[in-house]
C-alpha cells in the first residue's frame, strides 16, 4: 500500500489526507488484535492461528482493488488487513517456544523475523515494477494469492509433521491456558528436553529423537 497509495491517489483524485486515512486503516486492526491475538495463540497454539491470520489479511489485501471505490470499503479492507498481520509474532513465537530447543530458540526468532524483513524487501521492490508494467490493482492480487499459497502449503507442512510426528503436532495445538501448572511445566520440560534428544523437538531441530 506504501507503494500503490501514490497511484491510486491520482486514479481516484483522493487528497492527502483521504490518502492518509486509508492508510493508517491498516493499525486501526492492527491495534485491535495484539491482545487478543496473544491470548487465541495460547488458547489454540500458533499452529492454527498464523495460517488463519496469513489467510485473513491474504484475503483483504486481494480485495482491494474490488473495494478501493468506495472509501470505507477501502478502510475496512485495510483494517482487516491490520488484524490479520497483528497476530503473526506472537503466533511465530509461540510455535518456536513449543518445539525449538532452548538453546536454539534465538537463532529461529531471528530467521523469523530476518523473513519477515527480507519478504518487506522483496515486496518494495516487486511493486513498482507491478504498477507500471499491469497496473497497481496487480500488486494486492499478486500478494493477495501468495499468501494464499503460503497457506496451503503451511498446512501441507503441518499434515507431514502430523504423520511422522503425532505427538510434536499435538504440542504444537496444545491449550496452554487450559493446562493446570504441573502440566504446563511438564510441556515445557518435554520442549526444553529437545536440545538433549528429546522427542517434541527432534523433527523442528533436526535432532534424532
Amino acid at each position: 500500500m506504501s507503494v500503490a497509495i501514490i497511484p491510486m491517489a491520482q486514479d481516484f483524485g483522493w487528497s492527502p489526507s483521504v490518502a492518509g486515512l486509508v492508510q493508517s486503516a491498516f493499525f486501526w486492526g492492527y491495534i485491535i488484535s495484539q491482545l487478543p491475538g496473544g491470548y487465541l495463540t495460547s488458547k489454540n497454539g500458533g499452529r492454527r492461528v498464523m495460517p488463519a491470520g496469513v489467510a485473513m489479511w491474504s484475503v483483504a489485501t486481494a480485495a482491494v482493488p474490488l473495494l478501493a471505490g468506495t472509501i470505507p470499503g477501502l478502510c475496512l479492507s485495510r483494517a482487516a488487513v491490520g488484524l490479520g498481520e497483528a497476530v503473526a509474532p506472537s503466533a511465530a513465537t509461540d510455535m518456536v517456544s513449543r518445539v525449538v530447543p532452548t538453546n536454539e530458540r534465538s537463532t529461529a526468532v531471528s530467521f523469523v523475523f530476518g523473513g519477515l524483513h527480507l519478504g518487506s524487501i522483496l515486496g518494495l521492490l516487486a511493486a513498482p515494477y507491478l504498477i507500471t508494467n499491469f497496473g497497481w490493482e496487480t500488486v494486492f492480487v499478486v500478494f493477495g494469492a501468495a499468501g494464499l499459497a503460503w497457506v496451503l502449503w503451511f498446512e501441507q507442512l503441518m499434515a507431514g509433521i502430523l504423520a511422522a510426528d503425532p505427538e510434536t503436532a499435538a504440542l504444537l495445538t496444545a491449550d496452554r491456558l487450559g493446562m493446570s501448572a504441573a502440566a504446563a511445566d511438564a510441556a515445557a520440560a518435554d520442549s526444553h528436553s529437545g536440545g538433549h534428544g528429546g522427542h517434541a523437538a527432534g523433527p523442528i531441530s533436526g535432532q534424532v529423537p
